[in-house]
């Protein structure tokens, strides 16, 4: 994803902060469950500089 931006190009991310795996009912598919996977704020911002991501935090 980070190739298919323009320089200076904006990435928005909105993520849900966690540990482990939850199941929960699928909002696009009715009546079928999915698997959410949740990573620490350091895990998320770690994986994106490594690959070549500059982050600005807004909350």
């Amino acid at each position: 994803m980070y190739q298919s931006l323009k320089n200076g190009g904006y990435l928005l991310l909105g993520l849900q902060e966690g540990e482990g795996e939850v199941s929960v009912e699928s909002p696009f598919l009715p009546g079928k469950k999915m698997l959410i996977n949740l990573y620490s704020e350091d895990k998320i911002y770690n994986v994106l500089r490594k690959v070549g991501f500059k982050m600005d935090v807004f909350s």
